[in-house]
């Protein structure tokens, strides 16, 4: 397996993402991973992390698109590091890739190269955020600005077969993003979304729901224009952080807090587990014709090894070629259509080929947005000289293969 990623996109490029790669290649010596970018600059962050695994290949693309670049950047650069991914995928040099520098560029990059499976009318990034019992799934969160009903009404159709496939549910609640749950409440884009929706008797819509509800386990996959998800997500990492903070302030001010601090300190890594945004890893670009992880401008090590690792379940439940399957049927996403996607790809998602129930309930998402495999990329070291692997046995003189155009 091929896994490439745009090595010059983020705002910490390319260090950050080079810190992710190498710590992922280490945990996965099967797949090769394609750092994509300026090959003297990368070639730098990888010395300051001693010796490079064996599965780490160089692929140089000389130009870069910066973070503030419109969209134009892809046509003026066209030998970009972004471009340069999408055109491996497309011919086959990879097997999906991650993109974590702008955004409008790389869902861009990915339509323009890839193209949209058949019958998908616009792409849709496909986003978790956690719930107080585990995982909503919120589209589009930035893909596209602008939407119309019919967008919605088809985001909806994959984010509820892909929830079915990733967490076992055979129902998702569906839910229209408002400012209330009366209908009426919201903008025309609402109220025909869910007119539209309510036509679609195999979707287990619930309404309209607010952003409360994407929180408190009320709705699995929550459906609105990309600007409005983009807020939400945004919104949600910054509170995320902003409590984070403030536990830490309150921590330093006394020794009881202290005392109590250390007590809690499980429950608080756990929390720091479900919330914090670079254990998600990144978001699926649902509807082209190829996997595309779109990573945080942000992200860190942890981030980028976490998207990575998503990209790989993604390749090894043939995500795309299911997807192609099920929209290619006549019907509705309905139990048949999901029961046929789960069945095939949901051993790679969940890591079990069967479904646990509760109380004779559906299977409800119990899973979370971190790493689903057992690295822990949270516990390695951010000294970026330090030695990740101390099992390492490569040779520290040894370099990276490295691929040119």
């Amino acid at each position: 397996m091929r896994l490439a990623i745009d090595a010059m996109g983020g705002d910490d490029a390319p260090d950050a993402i080079i810190e992710g790669v190498v710590d992922y290649a280490r945990a996965h010596p099967e797949v090769s991973v394609l750092a994509v970018g300026q090959s003297d600059a990368i070639y730098h962050s990888l010395g300051k992390l001693g010796a490079t695994p064996a599965n780490v290949v160089i692929h140089e693309a000389p130009e870069v698109i910066a973070m503030g670049d419109k969209i134009t950047a892809l046509r003026d650069k066209p030998n970009d590091s972004m471009n340069t991914c999408a055109r491996l995928l497309k011919e086959g040099g990879a097997d999906a890739m991650v993109l974590c520098g702008n955004t409008a560029c790389s869902v861009a990059a990915s339509q323009l190269h890839l193209g949209r499976i058949n019958g998908v009318k616009r792409a849709g990034i496909l986003t978790p955020l956690p719930h107080i019992n585990g995982t909503t799934w919120v589209i589009d969160c930035g893909a596209n600005s602008t939407a119309k009903p019919e967008y919605l009404v088809q985001w909806a159709e994959m984010g509820a077969a892909f929830v079915t496939c990733y967490s076992g549910i055979t129902a998702p609640r569906v839910g229209v993003l408002s400012i209330g749950t009366e209908e009426g409440k919201g903008d025309d884009l609402t109220a025909q979304s869910l007119e539209l929706l309510k036509q679609h008797a195999n979707l287990n819509l619930i309404g309209l729901v607010e952003g409360n509800h994407v929180f408190n386990d009320t709705v699995d996959v929550v459906v609105c224009d990309g600007f409005t998800g983009n807020v939400l997500l945004k919104s949600a990492e910054g509170t995320a952080s902003a409590i984070g903070q403030i536990i830490k302030d309150g921590i330093h001010k006394s020794l009881r807090a202290k005392l109590g601090a250390w007590l809690m300190r499980p429950a608080f890594d756990h929390l720091k587990q479900r919330t914090h945004w670079s254990n998600v890893g990144g978001a699926l670009l649902v509807g082209v014709n190829g996997i595309t992880v779109i990573g945080h401008g942000r992200s860190n090590r942890v981030a980028v090894a976490h998207a990575l690792r998503q990209a790989q379940r993604c390749v090894q439940g043939n995500l795309i070629q299911t997807m192609r399957e099920l929209l290619a049927q006549p019907s509705q996403v309905g139990s048949q259509r999901r029961s046929s996607f789960l069945d095939s790809v949901k051993s790679f998602f969940t890591g079990s080929g069967e479904n646990e129930s509760r109380g004779g309930e559906q299977n409800r998402d119990n899973t979370q947005p971190s790493a689903p495999d057992n690295h822990d990329y949270r516990n390695i070291s951010n000294k970026k000289t330090q030695r990740l692997d101390p099992l390492d046995k490569t040779p520290d003189h040894q370099r990276p293969t490295r691929h040119d155009d």
